[in-house]
């Protein structure tokens, strides 16, 4: 008798429970999770076994800080918008709740943020006037300076430009007149601008007065100068115009440069050399 089995003695594979649970078995878990307690197509055979589930969730691309990162964008973004549209906007209400619903997220993920308060993001003040911030700069700095007199004073570009000039004469005796240009989108009228004389150089800043006292904030602005020196009765009271400026300066320059070079090294070897032109031995044939 053949030891082959009939068909109806063979046993019964589950295949279609084994192709599911195989499909199941490469997808995310929590996605795997669904579609298992959703679909009726469950195993019944022998072969019925417990899925494996991870315990770890799907990664996020780029970690929990770039999604943070991209969470505190969006943030901002709608206070941004939240500020132009105003507190009397008829979607102001929706949008607040917008706002601290991305701030309960956040928090979630680990991140700190603070409770949006739309008064504090609001105001009832208009943008301030540039030419007239700058007018107060100027004087201000009339007022305040007191090593020597502020001339040429004007306002130019909408109020973004200040031109001025600062005189004066050092405890020795030297007259100075220094020109400067100082450029700033937001002048806030509580600035000055300052000049400290030094030969040959010497600073001007842009200062604001806080908390008793003047601190330079030249970094937040553009600042541009040159500077006109000489002896006395040479510049104070005197007409200097820019063009003459800077000739001025170039020529006080070489003065000061010329007699450092006559004891120059590289002076004395050009000399040296000039002489053995005028004496040089000719070879012979």
């Amino acid at each position: 008798m053949s030891d082959t089995l009939l068909p109806e003695d063979r046993e019964i594979l589950d295949t279609h429970g084994m192709l599911a649970e195989g499909f199941l078995k490469n997808l995310p878990t929590k996605t795997a999770k669904a579609i298992q307690n959703a679909s009726p197509l469950k195993s019944t055979g022998p072969r019925q076994e417990p899925m494996i589930e991870s315990e770890t969730p799907p990664s996020i691309p780029g970690g929990v800080e770039k999604l943070l990162i991209g969470m505190y964008e969006i943030r901002d973004e709608l206070i941004e918008t939240f500020e132009k549209i105003g507190i009397s906007s008829s979607v102001a209400s929706e949008l607040t709740d917008t706002i601290n619903k991305v701030g309960t997220y956040i928090s979630l993920l680990g991140g700190e943020v603070e409770e949006f308060t739309p008064l504090d993001h609001v105001s009832g003040l208009a943008m301030p006037t540039l030419e007239k911030n700058a007018m107060k700069v100027l004087e201000t700095t009339k007022q305040c300076y007191s090593i020597g007199t502020v001339q040429d004073c004007s306002i130019g570009e909408n109020g973004s430009l200040i031109s001025i000039a600062f005189e004066g004469r050092d405890e020795h005796g030297t007259e100075f007149k220094a020109f400067g240009k100082i450029k700033s989108p937001y002048w806030t009228g509580n600035e000055a601008v300052d000049y400290v004389y030094t030969k040959g150089g010497g600073k001007m800043s842009v200062k604001a007065f806080e908390e008793g006292r003047w601190n330079d904030k030249s970094a937040s602005y553009d600042v541009s100068w040159d500077l006109v020196e000489g002896p006395a009765g040479s510049i104070i009271g005197k007409s200097i115009s820019t063009a003459s400026q800077k000739v001025e300066k170039n020529e006080a320059h070489r003065e000061e440069v010329e007699p450092e070079a006559q004891n120059n090294t590289d002076k004395e070897v050009d000399d040296e050399a000039d002489l053995n032109d005028d004496f040089r031995v000719q070879e012979s044939e």
